[in-house]
């Protein structure tokens, strides 16, 4: 008999490394979706990784890039504006702040 605590333990390191796994190849298929211009394709891998990884900024970063390229400004602000608001440790932060101005006119309007 499996004493719970032991199967929790096993199943939560099981489910973190396939989340981990899920994440990184969305992840890689959206760069690569990118490089081809293929931004549809981007969105959903990029969303892909970031329902694993939730605080990926670099996935944002890129998700919103391909926003923005796809032509759906509105949700390219959205994705900046995250980056901006709440990941100011990231190497991407100042990029997505400088972005999320630009797109609203140069003012917070949101």
């Amino acid at each position: 008999r499996l004493n719970s605590k032991a199967f929790d333990n096993v199943y939560k390191k099981m489910s973190n490394k396939m989340s981990g796994k899920i994440s990184n190849s969305a992840y890689d298929a959206g760069m690569e979706a990118m490089n081809t211009n293929d931004y549809d394709e981007a969105i959903k891998q990029f969303n892909k990784c970031l329902k694993t990884d939730k605080d990926n900024a670099e996935a944002m970063y890129y998700l919103a890039w391909a926003y923005k390229r796809s032509g759906d400004e509105e949700n390219a602000k959205k994705w900046f504006k995250e980056i901006a608001d709440n990941y100011e440790d990231s190497s991407y932060h100042d990029e997505a702040k400088t972005q999320y101005e630009d797109m609203s006119g140069g003012t917070d309007s949101e």
